[in-house]
């Protein structure tokens, strides 16, 4: 029966899931409560690896919510449990998505340190997949630090993974960022060849937003080596993909690059009926960047045709809408960094804590080998005392002499061995209270009436020990600890379905 209704609960965890990934763009903050209740209904099945997955879809959530603390704590949730079960590509995986967190709040260090132990989880994985991801986003990291050498670098890296997975989409994605990081070095034909080899691929899997975004870095680097005719064509074609798409604000980039190109060739009115198109696009989708270069575009445009009213109107909306958007972007850079400096407070007490848990656990791992052995010691010395009565009743019944007086010589050595057996006995008590300690207070709040052999037995049981093995211990035999333990039963109310071992661990 209980196995139906966990079968039943994983179910609907797996159910809840796949709602949750669904919800994932289209309804966030739904997302993250649906995973909540995947969560809750994992944990009751033991589920980890299940609840793993829903930390790390609420965490992804969050991340689009632009809620990075949140984001941050289920996703380290969600690492510490694929840690746990040893799911070490899981955890490579979840140490990305940190990564890009702490990339999107512009903690470019700590998204490095992200990404690199996620590597070394990937390489002793062999998870290629990831590994060639990876690379490519701390390829991103040193493009934001202006490192092109080393960019560039990590972008062939995972470019040489993906082509061996044959991930075409995260080729051109890679091909993409090689082609900007050659543009901004100038090497222009090398820059034109990778984005022709990003179009060919967005091309071949039917991505139309990847192949107009690639249509409009080909026009811009068309304009740069100043051939205007093919800039204009590639972003015509551009322009009909992303109307097709409805994509605004590709389409108001599209339109803000063709009036720069009219701009630079002179055809002034042209050039300001598509800046201004570009402007009403990015108005509607608050697409402040394009704003601010439009404005730009069109003071330069009127200071070329004598009119200083308007272009000093443009100029002026130009620094009020670019100073409002780098001190809205100062201000988040540096609520980023309180709350990065905050979580890794907390991140630090919680790694501290766990890592004395782990040690706690392994003290507690070894004490609870030496009460075995203690324990065992203490069976070995009781099979030597059966010895020994069994040799005192050879002794009685042997009529020579000559075999008397061995058998008392073997009797006397043996005896040596096993006079100390209340010491060991003692020691045995001293390990089994420290690993313990609230034991034996527990058992006789259970019941004020247990005897001292009573409580013997119940500190071997809690080991584990069989019925035989506790007869050993305490030269009783099999019946009188199985009468103990049935007095036990009675005196500690253990229901009939328990098992009085499994009643004890509990105490």
């Amino acid at each position: 029966m209980r196995n139906r209704a966990d079968k039943a609960c994983k179910k609907q965890v797996e159910a809840l899931l796949a709602q949750a990934r669904k919800l994932l763009d289209e309804n966030p903050a739904l997302c993250a409560t649906v995973c909540d209740e995947a969560i809750r209904k994992a944990n009751r099945t033991n589920g980890i690896a299940v609840a793993a997955q829903g930390f790390l879809i609420k965490g992804l959530a969050f991340r689009r919510l632009g809620n990075y603390p949140l984001a941050l704590r289920c996703l380290r949730q969600s690492m510490r449990l694929y840690e746990e079960i040893g799911m070490m590509h899981k955890s490579a995986s979840t140490l990305n998505n940190i990564g890009l967190v702490f990339h999107d709040m512009s903690n470019y260090t700590a998204a490095l340190e992200s990404y690199y132990h996620a590597l070394r989880l990937c390489r002793a994985a062999t998870d290629k997949d990831t590994m060639a991801i990876l690379l490519n986003n701390i390829g991103n990291i040193y493009q934001e630090w202006r490192d092109s050498e080393r960019a560039i670098s990590y972008y062939h890296e995972s470019l040489e993974l993906k082509r061996e997975i044959a991930d075409e989409a995260g080729m051109a994605h890679t091909f993409n960022n090689l082609a900007n990081e050659y543009t901004d070095l100038g090497k222009y034909a090398k820059a034109r060849r990778y984005y022709l080899d990003a179009l060919r691929l967005h091309q071949k899997s039917s991505d139309k937003k990847g192949e107009a975004t690639s249509q409009l870095n080909i026009a811009k680097l068309h304009t740069k080596m100043s051939q205007i005719p093919a800039a204009l064509l590639t972003l015509q074609q551009a322009l009909t993909l992303s109307k097709t798409m409805k994509d605004k604000l590709l389409t108001a980039n599209i339109w803000l690059e063709m009036g720069h190109i009219k701009l630079r060739e002179n055809f002034f009115e042209e050039g300001k009926r598509l800046l201004y198109k570009a402007m009403r696009i990015s108005k509607s989708i608050n697409a402040q960047s394009i704003i601010y270069e439009c404005h730009h575009s069109l003071y330069e445009l009127y200071k070329q045709i004598g009119n200083s009213q308007k272009a000093l109107m443009h100029l002026e909306m130009f620094y009020t809408v670019k100073t409002a958007v780098l001190g809205e972007e100062t201000s988040r850079k540096l609520k980023n960094l309180e709350i990065t400096h905050e979580l890794e407070k907390e991140y630090r007490k919680t790694e501290a804590y766990r890592s004395q848990i782990g040690l706690l656990r392994d003290e507690a791992a070894s004490k609870s080998k030496e009460i075995a052995a203690a324990a065992m010691h203490l069976i070995e010395k009781s099979n030597a005392v059966a010895g020994l009565r069994s040799q005192v009743i050879e002794l009685t019944n042997e009529p020579k002499k000559k075999r008397r007086i061995k058998i008392l010589k073997e009797v006397s050595v043996a005896m040596v061995s096993v006079m100390d057996s209340e010491k060991d006995w003692a020691a045995f008590e001293r390990q089994f209270n420290y690993l313990y300690p609230h034991f034996a207070a527990s058992l006789m709040a259970a019941c004020e009436t247990l005897t001292p052999v009573e409580l013997n037995i119940c500190a071997l049981l809690r080991l584990n020990l069989a019925t035989k093995e506790i007869g050993k211990v305490l030269h009783r035999t099999t019946r009188t600890v199985e009468s103990h333990r049935n007095t036990l039963r009675r005196k500690l109310a253990v229901p009939t379905q328990t098992s009085l071992p499994a009643f004890l661990a509990k105490l």
